[in-house]
């Protein structure tokens, strides 16, 4: 915030001056969904959420988002114990709409028949830069990079992927990726922490509260 000079009246601030003096001052932290990540690949998320809902049979009754959907094939499938099965399906599920987007956008088919032989061994964020994807076609509405390019040293995630650490690469950043110990049994995984890291502008840590893929 501005500086307040002695005898200075208080003026009246609205919320977006507020958020953006904290944004200038590095003391936000944007919380990003996995609702916009899917919204900004695929356009419009209810609809792939209704496609989704089409493949697993679910009966016709509301959609209340993708965590009942998984619930529902768990039941259905009787997966209710494999955790990783569940995960695998979905994701194979998203993977192959990220193809049918890249046929759709006429991508070289040389590049689509790779992506293809390599399709049972890439994870969703591997077919991703095996792409192109994400193509951020848009600096200045592109929401990952308008975040991006904030003077910010921490991004929160819902997301299973690293769209929002290649937004960060790509304007010239270094991020470091952190997976949630929500678990104990995520305890064997690599963490940031090790070498002594701290967050800065310049290599900020992108937190997945979630998981990644």
């Amino acid at each position: 915030m501005a500086r307040i000079r002695t005898g200075q009246k208080m003026a009246s601030a609205s919320w977006k001056e507020f958020i953006d003096g904290r944004i200038r001052a590095g003391k936000a932290l944007p919380i990003i969904s996995h609702a916009l990540i899917s919204q900004t690949l695929f356009g419009d998320y209810p609809e792939l959420l209704r496609d989704y809902a089409t493949y697993l049979n679910y009966p016709d009754l509301p959609l209340s988002g993708l965590p009942r959907l998984t619930q529902f094939s768990a039941i259905t499938e009787h997966m209710q114990s494999d955790t990783g099965l569940i995960r695998y399906n979905y994701l194979n599920w998203v993977k192959s709409r990220l193809f049918e987007l890249a046929e759709k956008d006429k991508f070289p088919p040389a590049l689509l028949e790779e992506a293809e032989a390599r399709f049972d061994e890439l994870d969703f964020q591997g077919l991703c830069q095996t792409l192109g994807y994400p193509r951020f076609d848009d600096p200045g509405r592109d929401p990952f990079l308008v975040l991006a390019q904030l003077p910010l040293p921490i991004f929160i995630t819902t997301g299973y992927h690293g769209m929002m650490e290649a937004a960060l690469t790509r304007v010239g950043k270094s991020p470091r990726g952190q997976t949630c110990f929500w678990s104990p049994d995520l305890r064997n995984l690599p963490s940031v922490w090790e070498d002594n890291y701290q967050p800065s502008v310049d290599q900020p840590l992108v937190f997945y509260l979630l998981g990644r893929d």
